[in-house]
């Protein structure tokens, strides 16, 4: 399995290095760098960007920055018969860092911020997490796919139903990591936090329960993750405890259900209705008698009732 570098990448992890060893005090290996670097300059120029390639690639592995990545790979036996090549490029930030699989399934791509190699604890549970969304995505059990029918959806259901996935697979990663006694990414109790961030209409002891289980499950396949991220309701039935009147009154305002007044899918639901003006209430309720609070409506229901009673003060 062959390691590669991107050099834009290795010239900056380099560069840092230097400058926080000259922060402490020049050493013998900061010397030896500029020396190098300046002979660098006395090569022609149509040569000297692959000298400085070079040059810098010396250097990453001379201070051992290639060491973290050889840790972590130690632990996925499973690439050694599937992948050829990985190749580490530079994230431009890190909100862009990530791992991805080829077409072919045998080069893994990983896209790093140079300031992740200068916090080694969290870098290895970084790249851990992240190759082991590759191990899912060659194992055949998983099943995985990269293209999935999502239906006749708007740009932003499409997001939110693929926000929905990565943070269910997620949970399952890291579950599995920490079971393994090994750090994970991101602390339990935070990544709860995000969970609730995306299902804040459900109540937090159920949602507490079905975080447990996924996070405990031992296998979940593509197809079981991507059901529960196109539609709550089958996450909750999957993994809730209670009766089915019970789940069925929690179900009324899940992201993606259907608002009871215009009957479309929203993920936008109206919070604290309770504290709305009761004209806009009584309004709603004179148009939907069967309507009550509990049942909730979408924000942009909510929007048209404010604006029709606005109207019809003037």
């Amino acid at each position: 399995m062959e390691i590669l570098y991107d050099r834009m990448l290795t010239e900056d992890v380099v560069f840092l290095e230097i400058k926080r060893r000259e922060v402490i005090g020049r050493d013998d290996v900061v010397r030896k760098y500029y020396e190098e670097h300046k002979e660098v300059y006395e090569k022609q120029e149509e040569f000297r960007e692959k000298f400085f390639e070079r040059l810098h690639e010396k250097f990453f592995l001379k201070f051992g920055f290639d060491k973290p990545l050889l840790n972590i790979l130690s632990e996925f036996k499973e690439f050694k018969e599937r992948i050829r090549t990985i190749i580490a490029f530079k994230a431009l930030t890190s909100s862009q860092e990530e791992a991805s699989l080829n077409s072919d399934s045998d080069k893994i791509g990983l896209r790093l911020h140079p300031e992740h190699f200068f916090n080694h604890k969290h870098f290895e549970a970084f790249l851990r997490h992240e190759l082991k969304h590759i191990s899912d995505m060659l194992d055949e059990g998983f099943g995985y796919k990269r293209r999935n029918k999502l239906g006749n959806l708007s740009p932003a259901q499409e997001n939110v139903i693929r926000s929905r996935y990565k943070m269910i697979w997620d949970i399952f990663i890291d579950g599995r990591i920490s079971r393994e006694g090994e750090e994970t990414v991101v602390a339990r109790e935070e990544r709860f936090r995000e969970f609730e961030e995306l299902y804040r209409t459900i109540p937090h002891p159920r949602l507490f329960t079905i975080f447990e289980s996924v996070w405990n499950a031992e296998k979940i396949t593509h197809n079981e993750i991507l059901e529960m991220a196109k539609d709550a309701k089958v996450m909750t039935r999957r993994y809730s405890r209670g009766d089915e009147k019970e789940l069925k009154e929690e179900e009324v305002m899940l992201p993606g259900a259907l608002c009871p007044l215009c009957r479309f899918p929203t993920f936008n639901w109206t919070k604290n209705l309770h504290e709305e003006e009761e004209s806009v209430l009584v309004a709603i309720k004179a148009d939907y008698p069967w309507w009550d609070l509990r049942q909730g409506l979408c924000e942009r229901c909510l929007e048209v009732y404010k604006l029709r009673g606005e109207w019809l003060r003037v």
